[in-house]
């Protein structure tokens, strides 16, 4: 390409002009060069892994690289959590832990990491605890091993402010694991709908996370549905199995296609029930008015005896428990 503008440029005649080009040529040539390589210098080599902090305004996620030197579980994650205690020479980044909350320690056993905090964890806001408590776990289950972790304070299991057991955490409690290379999580906080223990009505739950730059809320929320939770009382609406195929959102209207997966039989949850997670849950976002589901881009699909797929379906709040 610089070939061509070099020829076009020794044919003109004007050689001020002709230097004023190259200038700006080679001008865009170093952005672009810079620009490539801020975009890319974040990029994780073999034996890395990403450390992630939180920016100024604490709304988001950063994250920067990493290459452990131990190796065995346990004391991999400790280097890793004394690492991200250190400040991070990127600008305007902060760590996740604030100084005044301390660990008291840390257990590895089969493939779960404990880690227990003092009493000042319940000191923090609630945007600062779910952030912290994203970025250690993105950043421990990138370890050999370390799949789930577990907070609790001073030796009793993490409870939320509503008395709510957090529990067992793993990296997509927080993120669609797309495996993207992206720089900065969003927060979400929506009603996600599960079903109740009857399996035919909807219990709301309250869901505070993070998506990277790549994945959308409506995305985000169909993997919870399809992912579970842990919380007493709720049942899961799709099968664990399920493929989601694409999740897009136009002119008010979200559209959602599975495979094949979504027509595997649930004995404990209603037809009703599946279809309508799906469609309260999307409905929470204010840009979205119906919902669309296909079958592997079908939708001439009967489900169950009266659940046409042909239709794009509105929120049905009949279908919330009291």
């Amino acid at each position: 390409m610089q070939t061509r503008i070099y020829q076009r440029v020794r044919r003109r005649k004007n050689e001020q002009i002709c230097k004023k080009i190259f200038i700006c040529i080679l001008a865009c040539s170093l952005m672009l060069s810079v620009g490539c390589m801020s975009r890319t210098g974040n990029k994780k080599k073999k034996g890395e892994i990403y450390l992630y902090y939180i920016n100024k305004n604490q709304n988001k996620l950063v994250k920067t690289t990493y290459k452990p030197k131990e190796t065995e579980p346990e004391k991999a994650a400790k280097e890793v959590l004394d690492k991200m205690n250190e400040t991070s020479k990127q600008p305007n980044v902060i760590i996740a832990k604030p100084q005044e909350v301390a660990i008291n320690g840390i257990k590895y056993e089969k493939n779960q990491l404990v880690i227990d905090f003092d009493s000042g964890y319940y000191d923090m806001g609630s945007v600062r605890e779910v952030l912290l408590r994203s970025a250690v776990v993105l950043t421990v289950t990138q370890l050999e091993e370390i799949e789930q972790v577990v907070f609790t304070v001073s030796g009793k299991d993490l409870v939320k402010k509503n008395g709510e057991l957090v529990g067992t955490m793993k990296a997509d409690s927080f993120v669609d694991n797309s495996g993207s290379n992206v720089d900065s999580y969003t927060k979400v906080e929506t009603t996600i709908y599960y079903a109740d223990e009857t399996g035919k009505k909807l219990k709301p739950y309250q869901y505070t996370g993070y998506c990277d730059q790549n994945t959308s809320a409506e995305k985000l929320i169909v993997q919870k549905l399809v992912n579970g939770t842990d919380a007493e009382g709720y049942v899961r609406t799709l099968p664990q199995n399920l493929e989601i195929m694409s999740v897009v959102t136009k002119n008010n209207i979200c559209y959602v296609n599975f495979n094949q997966g979504f027509l595997q039989e649930m004995s404990d949850v209603s037809k009703e029930a599946q279809i309508y997670s799906i469609v309260n849950s999307l409905c929470e976002l204010s840009y979205i008015s119906r919902v669309s589901i296909s079958i592997n881009g079908k939708t001439d699909i009967m489900y169950g005896d009266n659940l046409s797929l042909e239709k794009a379906y509105e929120r049905d709040l009949n279908m919330i428990a009291k």
